[in-house]
């Protein structure tokens, strides 16, 4: 019987995705260069789980802005946070909570967005004073 080597089994099946057709149009190195130099750390693109996190966001239809986007916001909400600082990594911001981030995102845009336009009246565009609008 053949002597069975699972560490370079392992290694072969990584490189099987690194080579793989379905992983060559995906930017990688894009997305962990702009995670790495916001956090200052040092992941890297051929990490096989960080692969497989990222293809499956793509597969659901995501693409690197919206990478950029989870990054942006999460980084924003966890970097002061001692509890959540640590989550900062590939493995929690592209997994399963991905689409979560990102609706986040999108809703904190809707809300600062309405809270801006309430300082205004709708009709004349005046800034309202005390809720009211000094010119209608």
């Amino acid at each position: 019987m053949p002597e069975k080597h699972y560490g370079s089994a392992r290694m072969e099946h990584k490189q099987d995705l690194i080579n793989n057709t379905k992983f060559n149009n995906i930017p990688f190195k894009e997305i962990i260069d702009y995670l790495n130099n916001k956090l200052g750390t040092s992941y890297r693109e051929k990490n096989k789980k960080t692969m497989s996190l990222i293809t499956a966001r793509f597969k659901d239809g995501y693409n690197v802005e919206d990478f950029k986007e989870v990054i942006d916001i999460k980084y924003i909400d966890w970097i002061n946070d001692t509890k959540n600082k640590k989550y900062l990594r590939p493995e929690t911001l592209f997994g399963n909570k991905f689409d979560s981030y990102l609706n986040q995102s999108k809703l904190n845009k809707t809300e600062n967005k309405s809270s801006m336009k309430s300082n205004f009246c709708e009709k004349c565009g005046s800034t309202l004073l005390n809720g009211k609008c000094p010119d209608c």
